[in-house]
């Protein structure tokens, strides 16, 4: 505070055991202090007060009874759970408030409040301090000391202290607003601002002063239970900052950036005010712990998408395509485009966030993880897992339907192209709506079905041929022709053609009935359409041959000549011989001509027909 004359000092002490200063006492003062020399402690620069001055502000405080109450008021205070504390000696501390207010705003090294935008890494290291007194604009008749404190391990940034007043002007019509910036040396080179430390060289100093303006030095009032709580205050307490004001309603505010040392520990702000004239005590002591906000990679997420990427199951977890992070990237983005408030922090990202940003904040790695970069330089990554997922084959997934009935082939080793095509298609009927791009069926029956997957390589699936054809059953297997009535021939060991030519109608007539049979044998019409389907041979024997015969697929039925033809007996076996009369004849052992013409006429005669 001040240096002064020890009667000046009696003076402006008044102890507890005094509810306000005697008239006689006033009077006395104002003659001791207009004759004393008021010293600034730090720098024990004498500067003389206008005695005139002096004497008039005392003569008014007189005049008007300011700070002289007739009776005790309330005196009170009160600690607060989370460590801070108001007091008042001669009024409810409830109201000090109104007197004192004290305003510390966490800030990044650039001074920006909102945590939005500040410099995560800084903020909370730095302070925005205000204290505000008066801020209602209260009378005071006396001339008050306003004073606020400078926490410990803090530095004031750009050591820069701002002092703003503002105050009515004459008729109080209109107020006059005033800011003034002062280095701590700046401060203290005045007979109205003060500035104590507390370290070694001015400890006694401030202990003093502190102790003088919260009312330590004597007369505490010990009903709230905030003494031990003040004295706590002032050992958390670097510099004791005043700022001596004369009477009036002046509204003045004390203001600076403080830069902590550690974090960590919390800030213990206090400021006050102390009028001499009636020992009016007002103090107010807040808490504050820096916060440290976190980086925005352990606050902030994306959101995941819903559909994951899907990737080569080869190449899961090794080495996306270029087009698979792209399609990740994509993904991302849809999921969080309209997630504004978390855009806005990633790095490089406009006000108006823009995908062209986006793919350069969120990096997609080799194995398909994510790596997002906010602006404050913190990364997180997103698992790949979260993001691809492997590639489910076709081949896998989709269930392949064998034909319900085997194709039948002619050879299920050695199928014709005809007979693929068949497979190939009893294959698709049963298939339909199964992805497949390609079928191919090789000469055992055997299918290979390709699907339409778009990632990787094309699946492939493999059918067995025995599930698939089976031995075709030929016409020849299926009918049994019929034998005609056994036909009496000449020569069964050699035929005629017109016995032959007579076999081939037999057959023929004896199954031209049967449709399905004259359908497998090409549907002859007649004996000569019917002679290209059966053959005789000159044995009798017959074969008949089917339309599905080929060289490779024979496909013939065989009727046994032995069964299709007989020899037929001879006129002598099957003739009866009448024999005629008896011919005369000149020697019957040796006939002539003419007798043996006799012979002939006469047997001919007896037994008409015989040629």
């Amino acid at each position: 505070m001040v240096k002064k004359t020890q009667a000046a000092k009696n003076a402006l002490h008044v102890s507890k055991n005094y509810a306000y200063l005697k008239p006689s006492t006033l009077r006395s003062m104002a003659k001791e202090i207009s004759g004393t020399r008021l010293e600034a402690c730090k720098s024990y620069a004498v500067s003389r007060l206008p005695k005139i001055a002096v004497t008039a502000t005392l003569a008014s405080l007189l005049a008007c009874g300011a700070g002289l109450p007739t009776h005790q008021a309330w005196a009170n205070g009160f600690n607060l759970p989370d460590g801070s504390y108001r007091y008042a000696n001669r009024d409810s501390s409830a109201k000090v408030q109104k007197y004192v207010d004290i305003n510390a705003v966490p800030c990044d090294k650039n001074k920006e409040t909102d945590k939005d935008k500040a410099d995560r890494a800084t903020f909370g290291q730095y302070y925005k301090v205000e204290y505000q007194f008066n801020s209602h604009g209260e009378w005071w008749g006396g001339r008050p000391f306003w004073w606020a404190s400078v926490p410990k391990d803090v530095t004031i940034v750009d050591d820069s202290i701002t002092l703003y007043k503002d105050e009515e002007l004459t008729g109080g019509s209109a107020s006059q607003k005033t800011g003034t910036q002062y280095t701590k040396a700046a401060w203290d080179q005045s007979v109205s601002r003060f500035w104590f430390d507390n370290n070694k060289a001015q400890g006694a100093e401030f202990k003093s002063n502190w102790e003088r303006m919260t009312g330590e030095a004597g007369g505490y009032d010990k009903s709230g239970d905030t003494l031990d709580t003040s004295r706590e205050y002032k050992n958390a307490t670097s510099a004791l900052i005043i700022n001596w004001e004369s009477r009036g309603n002046r509204r003045s505010k004390i203001s600076f950036v403080i830069k902590l040392n550690n974090k960590t520990e919390p800030l213990k702000f206090a400021a006050g005010v102390y009028q001499v004239l009636g020992n009016w005590h007002y103090t107010v002591g807040k808490v504050a712990l820096a916060p440290t906000l976190p980086e925005y990679s352990k606050e902030l997420e994306l959101t995941y998408p819903k559909d994951k990427v899907e990737v080569d199951s080869s190449k899961y977890g090794k080495n996306l395509t270029q087009d698979e992070k792209n399609n990740v990237l994509t993904k991302l983005w849809e999921a969080n485009k309209n997630n504004v408030d978390v855009l806005k922090k990633l790095n490089g990202m406009p006000e108006a966030p823009t995908k062209e940003a986006f793919k350069k904040a969120v990096k997609v790695n080799n194995d398909g993880s994510a790596t997002v970069t906010y602006k404050d330089n913190s990364t997180d990554t997103i698992f790949k897992e979260n993001l691809t997922k492997r590639y489910i084959p076709f081949a896998d997934k989709v269930k392949i339907n064998y034909p319900t009935n085997l194709t039948p082939v002619k050879n299920t080793s050695q199928l014709s192209n005809e007979e693929k095509q068949a497979v190939k298609n009893a294959i698709l009927a049963a298939n339909t709506g199964k992805h497949i791009k390609d079928l191919t069926v090789d000469a055992s029956g055997n299918a290979t079905i390709t699907f339409t997957d778009k990632i990787g390589t094309p699946s492939t699936k493999k059918l067995e041929g025995k599930y698939l054809v089976k031995k075709q059953r030929s016409l020849a297997d299926k009918f049994t022709p019929y034998y005609p009535v056994p036909m009496a021939v000449g020569n069964p060991q050699g035929l005629t053609v017109n016995e032959q030519t007579e076999l081939v109608k037999k057959v023929y007539e004896a199954n031209k009935n049967k449709s399905d049979f004259i359908d497998a044998i090409g549907k002859p019409n007649n004996l000569e359409e019917a002679k290209k389907s059966i053959t005789v041979d000159n044995k009798g024997n017959v074969t008949i041959t089917y339309k599905d015969n080929t060289a490779d697929f024979p496909s013939t039925d065989k009727l046994d000549g032995n069964k299709l033809v007989y020899q037929a007996k001879k006129l002598n076996e099957t003739t009866y011989i009448t024999l005629p009369a008896r011919t005369a004849v000149d020697n019957a052992k040796s006939l002539k001509e003419e007798d043996q013409k006799k012979v002939r006429q006469a047997i001919l005669g007896a037994n008409s027909g015989l040629k």
